[in-house]
């Protein structure tokens, strides 16, 4: 009984000091499961993105060594392409690696697996070679796998992929501590994948904006307000501006803007210091490196921190074209207007002017008559007087018809020196005891213009000179011509009265005038008397053949204006031949030239015929030869001007051609006032139709058909 007793107590003693070492041996397995697990916790933390497949290789090495496995890794699902794609693998000394065998490995391959995955159960498998024949076991025994098990990974419960271990070693039975392990790698993986998922998409979204931020088509820079610096700036802006980006972001904001734009920016910053809410989106006028002033509209994002503003990202838009677009539509909408205006006046002169002339005509005749038979003094004066009034009259309806009627600048080629000496000669009677000086430069090309119109205006000019020396002692007047740059430049100089500070805006005004009941200062002779449609007219004249007019003037000291008109030329320069080449040029074409002006027609023909264009022409000088021939012939583009010979007008060819033809390029040539105003209408309905102002410049017109022929061709 004793030794009974005795065995079943050494049995007992035995059995608990197994249960002590097992206990201490699972806490020792759980202690070291923990130092695995905090240690790949630690690691995943802050790893960077080009070392994590390192890292996980690392963590898959550690736990596979503890579990006794040679094989450890990690696959994906993509249920769309039905595959499992190995993105990471560990292998044992010795254990040969599958991972670039497994790239797409198909799920139809391993129902049963995927099946359980789905239902978030792991499978374990214990000896590969008691599976049923089929793909799943060929694959196992293919890579000499013995035992494993695999791990189903998800997120937001969505099956993503899984983590497996293999035995090969040696059959291997894996424990339930052993399978939580494995899954809480998992969820550390999955941690890891959403946290690699984000910096991608971060990445990328940098990427983009950096994309975005070099490729956009408007200007892009950032500012930090803390440093009142730019700090960021991209291509479009540095074109912009001329700077070269080392140049742009070594400037503070302020040094890039007008001073009127300086003061806005200023005051907008404070405003925004104060808290005070503004629009985004503000215009100001930037100088560029090479001195001229870009028009920008910027687009403002402001970054505030901690609710103080540290900086702001713009987007610059170049507005200049649009703002010069919007300057020329309101300087064209008052010059219509005041055509509008004129209009009833010109209506009414047109009917007046023959009847009053008439009446004039009956009082001149009379009075001259009268002047021969009256020998009374008194009598005599007085019908001078009336005389003389009758010239003013005669004049004065002249002036206003003139200034009131909208016509075409008829234009031919002539010389301005032989224009000037013209006029001096129809003058010279009322030049007689003033010192005429003049300066002429020999050698002067051809002005195209309307010679009637330039005769007119340098009448007026000199004119306006002979009554300005009146009053002083020794009149003295100087002529000029000369040319600078692509102008040909005329000055009518004299040392006269001189006209006032105030008065100068004044002078082109219709009806303005400084002699006759407005002389208060007595500068001019009593019987010098001023119409106010003079000046008006010169300068109508000088700006419907693209010129330009400006005035010098001290008072008391004289006056000078100051004529500059646009050079025609009567073929291409070799530099612009050169220009066009190197810009997108067409040529062998057959074109259409609608044109009246035999001067105009014969520069536009050598143009379009000779080097580099080289195109076949047809000339038309009236709107019924035009249309007989566009009836008989197949162009490639016309060339159109608007008013013509005859009762056909441009339009009327225009709408003859699109019965027929609804897309041929076609460039209307006009510098008519009507004409200008009804063609923006007619461009936004006809992309193939374009215009340009006469006079024009031969590499504009060349440029106009090239842009129109380009159009044309690409469908645009």
């Amino acid at each position: 009984m004793l030794k009974d007793k005795s065995n079943i107590q050494a049995e007992s003693l035995n059995k608990r000091l197994k249960n002590k070492k097992q206990v201490e041996e699972d806490l020792w397995y759980q202690t070291q499961m923990h130092k695995i697990l905090m240690n790949i916790s630690s690691q995943y933390i802050n790893v960077p993105l080009e070392d994590v497949k390192d890292a996980v290789n690392a963590a898959l090495g550690e736990i596979g060594e503890f579990v006794s496995a040679d094989r450890a890794y990690v696959f994906n699902y993509d249920f769309e392409k039905n595959i499992a794609v190995n993105i990471y693998e560990w292998c044992n000394k010795g254990i040969e690696p599958q991972i670039d065998n497994l790239k797409s490995s198909p799920l139809d391959a391993a129902p049963d697996l995927v099946e359980s995955h789905l239902k978030g159960d792991p499978v374990t498998i214990y000896d590969v070679s008691a599976l049923p024949s089929g793909d799943l076991r060929d694959i196992l025994e293919q890579q000499q796998i013995k035992s494993l098990i695999t791990v189903p990974m998800f997120h937001e419960d969505r099956l993503v992929g899984f983590t497996g271990f293999d035995s090969t070693k040696r059959k291997h039975v894996y424990t339930s501590m052993e399978i939580e392990l494995i899954k809480f790698f998992g969820q550390i993986l999955i941690g890891l994948r959403m946290r690699i998922q984000s910096e991608e998409a971060l990445l990328e979204s940098e990427k983009k904006y950096r994309h975005l931020f070099k490729n956009a088509p408007a200007g892009i820079y950032e500012i930090d307000f803390e440093k009142f610096r730019f700090v960021n700036v991209n291509d479009i802006m540095c074109r912009y501006t001329g700077y070269s980006e080392k140049e742009f972001l070594s400037m503070h904001p302020p040094d890039l803007l007008t001073e009127n734009s300086k003061n806005l920016y200023i005051q907008r910053l404070e405003k925004l210091s104060e808290g005070e809410k503004l629009i985004h989106n503000v215009e100001h006028n930037i100088i560029k490196k090479d001195g001229q002033t870009l028009n920008v509209l910027l687009s403002n994002d402001f970054i505030y921190e901690n609710g103080k503003l540290k900086g702001a990202r713009v987007v610059a838009h170049n507005i200049t074209d649009r703002k010069k677009a919007e300057e020329e539509k309101i300087k064209a909408q008052k010059v219509s207007g005041e055509h509008e205006k004129l209009a009833l006046v010109g209506q009414i002169a047109g009917k007046m002017a023959h009847d009053f002339n008439n009446v004039l005509g009956v009082i001149m005749g009379n009075s001259q008559l009268a002047l021969i038979e009256t020998k009374e003094p008194k009598t005599k004066k007085a019908l001078e007087l009336i005389f003389k009034q009758t010239i003013r009259g005669k004049n004065l309806t002249k002036n206003l018809v003139a200034f009131a009627r909208d016509q075409e600048p008829k234009q031919e080629f002539f010389k301005i020196n032989e224009k000037i000496d013209l006029v001096l000669s129809l003058l010279r009677k009322d030049l007689e005891g003033i010192e005429l000086i003049k300066e002429n430069k020999t050698g002067m090309p051809d002005l195209l213009a309307d010679s009637g119109m330039i005769e007119h205006a340098l009448v007026n000019l000199v004119q306006n000179s002979i009554h300005a020396v009146s009053m002083v002692k020794n009149p003295q007047i100087t002529m000029r011509s000369y040319c600078v740059a692509d102008n040909i430049c005329f000055e009518i100089e004299d040392n006269g009265c001189g006209i006032l500070k105030e008065h100068l805006k004044k002078i082109y005004e219709p009806s303005f005038t400084l002699k006759g009941s407005k002389d208060i200062a007595g500068l001019y002779k009593p019987d010098i008397k001023g119409t106010g449609y003079g000046m008006s007219n010169v300068k109508k004249y000088i700006e419907q053949h693209k010129g330009n007019i400006s005035i010098e003037s001290q008072f008391g000291s004289g006056t000078k204006f100051i004529i500059s008109m646009p050079v025609i030329k009567k073929e291409l320069t070799s530099e612009e031949k050169i220009k066009i080449r190197e810009e997108t040029i067409h040529f062998d074409k057959y074109i259409l030239l609608v044109e009246d002006e035999p001067a105009i027609s014969d520069v536009q023909y050598r143009i379009l015929t000779q080097e580099p264009c080289s195109h076949k022409v047809d000339i038309a000088s009236t709107g019924q030869v035009a249309m007989d021939l566009f009836g008989r012939n197949e162009y490639d583009f016309v060339s159109l001007d608007y008013i013509l010979l005859g009762k056909i007008t441009g339009m009327d060819i225009y709408h003859h051609i699109r019965k027929t033809n609804k897309n041929i390029p076609i460039l209307f040539v006009s510098g008519n006032i009507e004409f200008l105003e009804s063609v923006k209408d007619l461009k936004q309905k006809d992309i193939n139709i374009d215009h340009l102002s006469k006079p024009c410049q031969n590499k504009d017109y060349v440029n106009s058909i090239n842009r129109l022929l380009e159009i044309y061709e690409n469908g645009l």
